[in-house]
């Protein structure tokens, strides 16, 4: 399966939410110092259900979408864009990516040449294993 059937697959954009959901739900647990039961308790679900959500196991509606992103003090936000642009805009994303590491891997990145580089999010992360897992699907 290439990339452009995997991002016009429903399965990638459903781990794509997961991925974000689950990167929003953590950062907030983190900068609150709050931990899943009390998060728990101020949704009024189980901590099972947060640790569905954590875990990734979690088909929720777009309602409890809307009410957790709420409790996380975030406004949901779905974006819609054409499938074709993506993808095109993505290619190049990644083309740049790959000139940039190995541009870095030519000239012996010293300490000093990676202070202006950002540090991947772990969204980013899953989003590459999720990616990985959807390729081994097919």
């Amino acid at each position: 399966m290439n990339r452009d059937e995997i991002v016009r697959s429903s399965d990638y954009w459903f781990e794509h939410a997961q991925n974000e959901l689950y990167a929003q739900v953590a950062e907030y647990l983190e900068k609150e110092g709050i931990s899943q039961n009390d998060f728990a308790r101020k949704l009024g679900v189980s901590k099972g259900y947060v640790s569905q959500i954590l875990n990734g196991n979690f088909n929720y509606t777009l309602k409890k979408l809307i009410e957790l992103s709420l409790a996380i003090g975030k406004a949901p936000s779905i974006q819609y864009e054409d499938v074709d642009e993506m993808i095109v805009n993505d290619e190049l994303k990644v083309k740049l990516l790959k000139e940039r590491l190995e541009s870095g891997k030519s000239r012996k990145t010293s300490p000093d040449s990676r202070k202006n580089s950002p540090a991947p999010k772990s969204s980013s992360k899953r989003a590459m294993k999720t990616h990985a897992k959807l390729v081994r699907k097919k």
